[in-house]
């Protein structure tokens, strides 16, 4: 399960690193009988880009309708885009609705 979580950490979202703290590491040992040893990790989680889910369209048309009624809009993009492979998009769009 943890092992899982960390996963969908590392790859969602931003991504980057995630921390297992696992007991036994420090010199002891983790029983088989202890630990769930079945890596399960779900196709959506296990490339890159990582996952990216699509938003809802009324959350969609909330932003286009914040950027349509701003006097100065901006749009200030972070590393998601160019991870998603999303750069051309973005362009498109600022161009589209003439925002820098």
């Amino acid at each position: 399960m943890y092992l899982r979580q960390a996963i969908r950490e590392a790859t969602t979202g931003t991504p980057g690193p995630a921390h297992l703290d696992l007991a036994g590491i420090a010199g002891g040992e983790i029983s088989k009988n202890s630990a769930d040893m079945e890596v399960v990790i779900e196709n959506q989680f296990s490339s890159l880009p990582p996952f990216r889910p699509e938003p809802d369209s009324s959350s969609v048309n909330a932003a286009l309708s914040a950027l349509g009624s701003a006097k100065k809009p901006l749009i200030i993009a972070g590393g998601g885009v160019k991870t998603s492979g999303a750069s051309k998009q973005l362009i498109e769009l600022a161009e589209r609705l003439n925002i820098p």
